[in-house]
């Protein structure tokens, strides 16, 4: 039986405006601001936990970071949880320093259902520029 599977990947190229300082695994600064501001944007009863939330079975954000398995699923049924349909890619280089004016690339890619989604990542990606990243918050 052929398996479907949808991938996206997609580049972005941001500019720091600020000093922007980067820890040596530059994937946990872009992965936690990240889930942070994607619920901030995406969740209507804010402040509530997800697994009581009565909106959870069509709520974006439950969808990214509490995927549930496929209701077809063969071997993940099993699991309440599967891996995030999403991959961050930090920037590449061993850089942890970058000032006003430099820019650098990120990859984000996006797994099945999540690539519909696009809208609401690069809206994220725009917010948590505006509220900065890395020590001391530096936006881009």
């Amino acid at each position: 039986m052929p398996i479907s599977f949808r991938l996206a990947r997609f580049r972005f190229t941001v500019c720091a405006k600020d000093h922007i300082r980067f820890p040596a695994y530059k994937g946990a600064v872009f992965r936690g601001g990240f889930g942070y501001a994607f619920k901030k944007i995406v969740c209507v009863v804010k402040g509530k936990p997800c697994d009581n939330c009565m909106l959870k079975q069509k709520c974006i954000y439950a969808y990214i970071f509490e995927t549930p398995p496929p209701e077809d699923a063969g071997m993940l049924r099993l699991y309440p949880k599967v891996p995030h349909p999403f991959v961050i890619e930090p920037p590449a280089d061993e850089k942890l320093l970058y000032t006003p004016g430099e820019s650098f690339p990120f990859n984000l890619i996006l797994i099945g259902k999540a690539i519909e989604y696009l809208p609401y990542f690069i809206y994220t990606f725009t917010e948590l520029g505006r509220q900065g990243i890395g020590k001391g918050r530096g936006q881009i």
